[in-house]
């Protein structure tokens, strides 16, 4: 994501696997580094201003843990400021970038005074919470945006609510207002240069079959931006293949075990896999090359052995009308032979000497 060179951009998904320890996010964030990763990310909020007391456990919430509601189970996750003061200097002093997704104005203000991040993650569930999203905007960091839960409209509006807050100096008074800003869209997209969009499907875990990969490229074709994706798939195989078709950047959720309890460790995956995953990555990265197609540095030594130069298939007496059989086309190509491409070109010409079965047909030997 900062550098071409550096894509995709491999985000460790910590979330809130640190189940509510700083000394589990430590060793995160170590792991995550030993594993491959460029950056962690952790998830910033104020459980009071996400989710209202009573709400129910998702279905797969209730497999991991004890809690009566998602308030409950939240706030057993929840970190202080005092605690990511102490991670994001952790992760610093180790030289990993810090990450963190903010779920409320409060914590949107945190990260970036207090904790000076160098970009914003924001989640799929908060892709229509256009208030955060507008404000989240307006500070004008590279962010990277999820869209599980979302089609092209849900997508389309959120970048006309960044437009918006990035050209104007005000709230908009309604959403039309932010609409408004697409009727202009090529020439808006200007202020959308620094914003990912991650393709996503919002099930812990996801099954292969609702993956829908291929939805990366209808989003970079409709938008013109940069795409990735957030994988919450087990195993590493949709990571690879989002590799291959041009993901900038890469989130997988990412624990210590899956056996730990909460909500996301079993759609998480280990730092052993993370490695092997980290490492195919960049090699599939580095074996997708540049779109031209040109003779490559290793095939260079191979081309005089492998292509084809003309040789006599029998003799040919100086003032022979060449046929086509007296030409064979054989290995090596050289230098100072008519190459293989001109076989046709020699039919019907007249040779200027004698050529003995087996060598080769040099150049500037046919009268033309």
């Amino acid at each position: 994501m900062d550098s071409n060179n550096n894509e995709p951009f491999i985000i460790a998904e910590i979330g809130v696997n640190h189940n509510g320890s700083i000394d589990n996010a430590k060793k995160l964030i170590s792991a995550a580094l030993f594993s491959g990763a460029d950056a962690v990310k952790f998830q910033t909020f104020n459980s009071n201003l996400v989710v209202s007391e009573n709400t129910n456990l998702a279905e797969y919430q209730k497999d991991s843990t004890t809690a009566k509601n998602q308030y409950e189970l939240i706030k057993k996750l929840e970190l202080t400021k005092n605690d990511f003061l102490e991670i994001k200097k952790y992760c610093d002093e180790i030289g990993i970038e810090f990450i963190s997704t903010p779920f409320d104005l409060e914590s949107l203000e945190f990260l970036i005074e207090g904790l000076k991040v160098k970009k914003l993650k924001l989640s799929s569930c908060d892709l229509n919470n256009i208030n955060l999203l507008w404000n989240a905007a307006k500070y004008e960091l590279p962010m990277i945006i999820s869209t599980g839960m979302a089609n092209l409209e849900e997508i389309e509006t959120a970048l006309a609510i960044i437009i918006h807050s990035r050209t104007e100096n005000k709230v908009p008074s309604n959403l039309e207002e932010c609409k408004i800003k697409l009727i202009r869209y090529q020439e808006n997209k200007e202020f959308l240069e620094n914003i990912t969009i991650l393709h996503c499907t919002t099930a812990y875990p996801c099954p292969t079959d609702d993956v829908n990969l291929k939805a990366m490229h209808t989003i970079q074709n409709k938008f013109g931006l940069k795409v990735g994706y957030s994988d919450h798939s087990i195993g590493h195989e949709v990571c690879l293949a989002a590799t291959s078709m041009g993901a900038t950047v890469l989130e997988k959720h990412f624990t210590l075990s899956r056996k730990m309890e909460g909500p996301d460790h079993k759609a998480s995956m280990e730092p052993n896999d993370f490695l092997k995953m980290t490492k195919s990555i960049r090699i599939i990265k580095r074996a997708l090359g540049k779109s031209d197609k040109i003779v490559s540095k290793a095939e260079i030594n191979n081309c005089k052995i492998a292509k084809r130069s003309i040789y006599a298939k029998q003799n040919i007496s100086k003032g022979k009308i060449i046929q086509v059989d007296d030409l064979v086309p054989l290995r090596p190509e050289d230098d100072d032979a008519v190459p293989a491409s001109k076989f046709f070109d020699l039919i019907g010409l007249k040779s200027k000497i004698s050529i003995s079965k087996g060598d080769y047909i040099p150049k500037n030997i046919i009268e033309y």
